[in-house]
């Protein structure tokens, strides 16, 4: 029988999932408790706009308004300081398990694999790749959660007092949509190239560093040197234009988003 035996998969998240779940919650009761506040001001003017024309006011429902929102800000303020400290304990210990096992990988591949890699594209793996990891886990979950929550309860709570507020809430969440539609499109292929960028200046890098010695002995420096800049040039050449593709629709997501444009 030829062929090669496809490796299992590796599940990465497996030593952390239950923290992860634990971010997930605190996450989703931080921001719940964002909006209770808010809603609590609305439901005390309506409870208290009867006196405006000398009418009757409910004491024991303003009280109990004004208890829910005293417990659940401070409430919201410990849930989020709580995933936010899980989701970076949960980051150090993943990217300690990752390396761990990359380290135990490498020590057991053979010389040629290594002699057919650059040096860049080991250091990239090892560290860029698992660091890159500290945004999935220690801000990105908390953020998705909490970017979910909030518009949900939201929209949820005017659709139940004023629902045509709450569909003119909608065009600047659906313009959101599809500005970032727009400004991410081919955006697979820039980070294909971005990726690309890296490892060739993670080489440039080392060999630059690895030449020092030979520069302080023969004088070699300018040729060294070259080399780095040009990749240093190239990554910036790149990175620069990128991120000026991207600027004009970022710029619109920004307008479309702030609160005043939201408000009017």
């Amino acid at each position: 029988m030829s062929g090669t035996v496809p490796s299992p998969a590796v599940d990465l998240f497996a030593p952390v999932r239950s923290r992860i779940g634990w971010i997930v919650v605190l996450a989703a009761v931080g921001a719940a408790g964002t909006v209770v506040p808010l809603v609590a001001v609305v439901e005390l003017a309506r409870t208290l706009w009867p006196a405006v024309d000398g009418g009757p006011v409910d004491a024991e429902r303003v009280w109990w308004i004004v208890a829910v929102a005293a417990v659940a800000l401070p409430a919201s303020f410990a849930a989020t300081w709580g995933s936010i400290m899980v989701g970076h304990l949960t980051d150090a210990r993943l990217q300690h398990d990752v390396r761990v096992r990359l380290v135990d990988l490498l020590d057991r591949l053979p010389l040629g694999w290594f002699g057919r890699r650059s040096s860049g594209s080991v250091k990239k793996t090892v560290e860029n790749d698992v660091s890159a990891l500290h945004h999935l886990t220690g801000h990105a979950v908390h953020d998705l959660v909490v970017a979910v929550v909030v518009p949900v309860l939201s929209l949820g709570y005017l659709f139940a007092t004023e629902w045509r507020m709450a569909l003119a809430c909608l065009v600047p969440l659906v313009l959101t949509v599809v500005l970032y539609a727009v400004m991410m499109a081919g955006s697979r292929e820039q980070l294909v190239r971005y990726d690309e960028s890296v490892e060739r200046l993670n080489s440039a890098t080392i060999e630059f560093v690895h030449g020092i010695a030979v520069v302080k002995s023969f004088g070699q420096g300018r040729r060294r040197h070259a080399g780095y800049a040009r990749e240093t040039d190239r990554f910036l050449r790149f990175y620069r234009g990128w991120m000026g593709e991207t600027a004009t629709m970022q710029s619109l997501v920004d307008v479309v988003t702030a609160p005043a444009v939201v408000l009017a």
